[in-house]
Parts: structure tokens; sequence; C-alpha cells
């Protein structure tokens, strides 16, 4: 079986960021959600050659967009041609395109930006909502096109304020043994930023944390977790970083994430062990070391 290959979003300043074993995206802004650039060793989209002729009206568009086994290259040209007031049986369409289309690394992109072209109408669509919670929960559904549905829900939800894909968020965190979870608390934590009033960031740091700790988790949500439990400073996140370090088990990057939560909000005590680490192999000694310096600065300006 062909192994999926993942790049991992650590956000915020100074948290590792590692490659482990398809594509976690990165919301480049509230607008637009784009696709990860390729890992190394990896090969891009091919060019959009020039010239490629555009078929008149939104229902040609779609229709080769959505054809199987079109050239690529250009159904990505096409969808940056699809007009801002689709008509909802081109959106229909589009939708199952998304929901049952071939999926590999290119079909990933174009249906990534469908998603986008969906979000941009001038008038919301009104079945969106639906589309994006539907797919982020079908677990039959392809993993990575559901991580991309997580994703678009976000932004969609600062336009529509739908109830509906708060209660899905909320629902994804119990999605423990796939990355799903993991996006869904990178997502609520963002939101907790914008909308304070109707997301507790004390709540969500403290499942991030303990998701953080669940060694039956998913890597990926996991690392995520530790991410998100330390930007929001939750109080048992240094614990749970502490026993992913001791243990010395589990995928290299989450122990760097350990290492890097230590380093935010771990304890003098901990110093021993993170210089213990310095003198081992790499990544995880620069990592230790790194966190090493954060502690002891903290500890010299009383933070």
């Amino acid at each position: 079986m062909k192994k999926r290959r993942y790049r991992l979003f650590l956000p915020g300043a100074g948290l590792a960021v590692a490659a482990v074993a398809g594509v976690l995206l990165i919301p480049a802004s509230r607008d637009t959600v784009k696709p990860v650039a390729a890992m190394s060793g990896e090969t891009a989209a091919a060019p959009v050659p020039s010239g490629t002729p555009i078929p008149e009206g939104s229902s040609g568009i779609c229709r080769r967009i959505c054809a199987a086994g079109g050239n690529s290259a250009e159904r990505l040209k096409l969808v940056e041609a699809l007009s801002d007031r689709l008509e909802e049986e081109e959106r229909r369409r589009l939708a199952d395109y998304i929901r049952s289309g071939e999926n590999n690394d290119i079909e990933y992109v174009i249906k990534n930006n469908v998603m986008n072209r969906l979000r941009a109408q001038k008038e919301a669509a009104p079945e969106l909502s639906e589309m994006l919670i539907d797919i982020a929960r079908d677990r039959k559904q392809d993993v990575v096109v559901r991580a991309y549905a997580v994703q678009h829900m976000r932004p969609w939800y600062e336009v529509t304020r739908d109830p509906a894909l708060k209660q899905a968020f909320l629902d994804l965190l119990e999605e423990r043994d796939s990355e799903i979870s993991g996006g869904a608390l990178l997502a609520l934590r963002r939101l907790s930023e914008q909308y304070p009033q109707e997301f507790d960031a004390a709540w969500i740091g403290s499942r991030a944390a303990g998701l953080a700790g669940d060694s039956g988790a998913h890597v990926l949500s996991r690392v995520s977790a530790l991410q998100v439990a330390t930007l929001l400073r939750a109080p048992e996140t240094a614990d749970a970083a502490r026993r992913i370090v001791v243990e010395g088990s589990g995928h290299t990057a989450l122990r760097l994430a350990a290492l890097a939560a230590l380093g935010e909000l771990g304890s003098w005590s901990d110093l021993p062990l993170l210089q213990e680490l310095d003198g081992g192999r790499p990544p995880l000694s620069g990592a230790a070391r790194t966190a090493a310096a954060k502690l002891m600065k903290r500890q010299k300006n009383n933070i």
C-alpha cells in the first residue's frame, strides 16, 4: 500500500515543524484555504498552458471541471473562471464532484479550489454548511478531502455564524483515531480568538491537553492538540508534554511538539531532562536545546 505523506502545520513562534506520514492543509487567510507546498521529492503540479479555451457559460465550465480524465492543468484554470453567481444546479454538480470524484494529489488541489469558489459566491450558498459538515463527518470519505472540509468550515462560520458548524466542530473532537479531531481543535482555537463569547478558550485548551495526552489517539491529532494547548496555555499541557518526553515513545513529531511545549510552559525541574536530551541525537537534541534556552529565559524573566 502506498503511504500517504503529511506536512503538519504547527502554528505559533518557536513550535516545531515536522513532516510525518497525504496532506494537512494550512489556512493562509480567513478567506482562502491553500494547499501545502509539495514535500521535497514530490513534483509540483504542471503549469497551466496559456491560451486554454474556456467554454461559454458556467454550466460548460462546471461540466469540464467535474469530467473524469480531463486535463488537470486546464481544469485547475477553469476553477478560477467559475462565476461568483453560480446556479443551484451548478453548485450541486460541483458538490457531487467533491464528494465522489477521483482522489489524488492534483484532484485534492482542484477540490480545495472548488470549495474556495463555492465560499466566494456573491450570495451565500444556503447548502454549503450542510455539504461541508457531511463531508467532514463521513468516515467513508477520503481523509484529505475531509481535512479540507474541516478547514473550510471555519471561514464559512465567520460568514454565516451557523450554529450547526459550531456543533460539528465539537462533535469532530470525539474522532480521536484520525487527524480530524486535531483539525477541529485548530479551527476552534482560531474561533476562540475571534469570538471569545461563543468559544471558550479555557475549555478548548483543556480538551486539547487531554487529547495530547491520549496515547490511543492519532499522532497527527495529538501533535495539533499540543500546539493548541500550548498556544492557549492550558494548565494541564506541561504534564502531558512531560509524559510524552519521559516515555520516549511515539512519533518524532509528537516528541518535538512536546519539547516545544515544555519550553513554553515547563518548570525549572524540567531543565535536567532537557539538558540530557540535548546530548542525544538530532532532531530531538536541537529541540531540547531550544526548549531549555526558552525555559531559562522564562525563569530569568519570571514568566
